[in-house]
């Protein structure tokens, strides 16, 4: 094709939308706040400020790159490397060694291609002064990308070139993810909707409520005072989850704000919904006359993701396989049934309930999850049935967790060792009187843990962060001895100790041995104590178990790398656990 031809195109793309860097700045800006921030809070902060100063067009296309909506794939990997190659007069050896050094090609092409800003100061001078949504439209960039498809193959080039050559490394990163379908920025899809709901007024009736969180028990139980004023239930080993039924449509949400209904079929299946459906007749708590039935039907539950099999839950691990998987089919479904553990009820009928007192919602709960399954069972056969009666002892996807009996506070430790054996991971305590606050509020919900494992492992390899594509290395690798050789156990953090993060992410960068991408493996010399709440033997792992919450404690300035646990270790305690469940 004639060079003249490809100019032309490109010129007229680039006269309708001209080169201008104040878009992937904006974005970049973005990135790089929400991977600073630590907490729930700052990132809703930094959403809500965005969304802010976006346009109504600009608003749309941030949600859709938020939430992982925007997965055009204008160009592939495959032609941006070599376009990148050709460009830095990179031969094949030189880049496959860059990347195996960076880890994925969309950061190395990034990373190779010299930009100098010179086409965007000439074409626009104003880019690096007031680079807002208003002054750069973010939806006129996107729209050209979308006009990409309707160029040749080398007009496309000639495009991304162009603005590579007038963009910073991350910039042009972003354009590349941008182009490739691949931008993942990592925020929960809850905390989106939800900034972008009290931006705009506008309430998105498929969200869920935020959670209320119990505090560590680490005081006596005698502290509590009346034993009669709290309520003990099972902490169960699943995912926390809501289930919101809004508007006549059922929708799961973790407590990290994922949707996951599509993954779960069993809980919004026709016999499911049917007998969701025939609930707006009971009394609303704090009402005379019951509700208002011509308020909006509505029901929103909390409660436990879990698996089930005829002996029981069968731990977290199970639940989150179906989370993970890629599809729902009816083999995924039959090998690992889910249900809903109900443990509260969060509004009903329209009607928000977080104010009343859990007894009164528990009163109500336990109506609600009594119907759905009086109806599920009057209407159980094996067309409908979601459940997998051959997989599962349980009639229904939606069940009430159970309150334990509690006399005196001596019954507490009696049920803390039941979860224990039972594999339970601890006991929740609740004041009969207190609201379903926001967040964690200290002396109304308790979780008592179960005891923990403690063994001493090693540190073996390290990468950086999920949320940072450079430094510091703060993910790592735990391993203990097996026949000589070290070997994988858990994969964790080291908590909130800046100091101690910084400490071994300079180990770690003076002890590198071999490089994998991000990964680095180091020299084995750190060892740490590390305490988790349960073990699952597990054919993934070359240690052969897996170990439920991870938690290091110690860093064992004293100890060698011998001196780590070794998997004999390992297998009395899962030995031990598994005896305490049969029993």
């Amino acid at each position: 094709m004639h060079t003249s031809y490809i100019s032309c195109q490109v010129y007229e793309i680039q006269r309708t939308f001209p080169i201008r860097t104040a878009h992937m700045k904006s974005l970049v800006r973005l990135y790089n706040s929400l991977s600073s921030c630590n907490t729930t809070d700052e990132t809703s902060a930094m959403l809500r400020n965005t969304f802010e100063l976006a346009s109504a067009e600009d608003l749309h296309w941030l949600v859709a790159i938020l939430t992982d909506k925007y997965t055009q794939k204008i160009v592939g990997e495959t032609r941006l490397k070599a376009w990148a190659m050709q460009e830095s007069n990179t031969p094949q050896w030189l880049f496959d060694e860059c990347r195996a050094v960076v880890g994925n090609n969309i950061e190395t092409i990034s990373l190779l291609v010299d930009g100098d800003n010179t086409y965007a100061d000439e074409d626009n001078s104003h880019a690096d002064s007031g680079n807002t949504y208003a002054d750069e439209p973010l939806h006129e960039f996107m729209s050209a990308l979308h006009s990409l498809t309707k160029l040749t193959s080398d007009a496309q080039e000639l495009w991304v070139l162009a603005h590579w050559r007038c963009m910073s490394h991350d910039e042009r990163f972003i354009l590349n993810k941008l182009i490739t379908g691949t931008l993942r920025l990592g925020v929960s899809k809850g905390l989106v909707l939800r900034a972008q709901s009290e931006v705009t007024g506008v309430t998105d009736s498929a969200l869920p409520y935020p959670f209320c969180l119990a505090s560590p028990f680490d005081i006596s139980p005698h502290d509590l005072g009346n034993v009669n004023d709290w309520q003990v239930e099972w902490k169960w080993d699943g995912f926390r989850a809501q289930v919101v039924i809004r508007d006549g449509e059922l929708h799961v949400w973790t407590r990290g704000e994922e949707l996951v209904t599509e993954l779960l079929p069993e809980l919004h299946g026709p016999q499911s919904l049917h007998a969701l459906s025939t609930l707006h007749t009971l009394p609303t708590p704090g009402t005379e006359s019951g509700v208002d039935l011509r308020a909006t039907r509505s029901l929103v539950l909390d409660g436990e993701l879990l698996c089930f099999e005829s002996r029981g839950s069968t731990g977290y691990a199970a639940v989150s396989f179906r989370l993970k998987a890629k599809s729902s089919s009816v083999a995924v479904v039959s090998d690992n049934p889910v249900v809903f553990m109900a443990v509260d009820i969060l509004e009903y009928n329209g009607v928000d309930l977080r104010a009343r007192p859990l007894s009164e919602r528990r009163v109500l709960l336990e109506k609600i999850i009594g119907e759905i399954s009086a109806h599920a069972t009057a209407n159980r056969s094996p067309e409908n049935n979601t459940l997998h009666s051959n997989h599962s002892p349980l009639n229904c996807a939606f069940q009430l967790s159970p309150i334990l009996e509690l006399r005196t506070w001596t019954d507490l430790s009696a049920l803390r060792d039941e979860a224990n054996r039972n594999e339970r991971e601890g006991l929740m305590i609740k004041r009969r009187d207190s609201i379903y606050h926001v967040g964690r509020v200290r002396g109304t919900w308790w979780k008592w843990r179960k005891e923990l494992f403690l063994i001493d492992v090693v540190l073996v390899s390290a990468q950086p962060g999920e949320k940072k594509r450079t430094r510091p290395y703060s993910e790592y690798t735990f391993a203990i001895w097996k026949e000589g050789q070290l070997v994988p156990v858990a994969r964790c953090d080291l908590g909130p100790d800046k100091d101690r993060i910084l400490e071994v992410d300079a180990f770690v960068r003076l002890n590198t041995l071999e490089r994998f991408g991000p990964v680095r493996t180091v020299v084995p010399a750190l060892v740490f104590s590390m305490g988790f709440h349960s073990l699952e033997r597990s054919s993934r792992h070359k240690s052969g178990v897996s170990v439920r919450h991870p938690i290091i404690y110690t860093h064992h300035r004293d100890k060698k790398a011998e001196d780590a646990d070794t998997i004999e270790t390992i297998n009395a305690m899962l030995k031990e656990q598994e005896r305490r469940s049969k029993t």
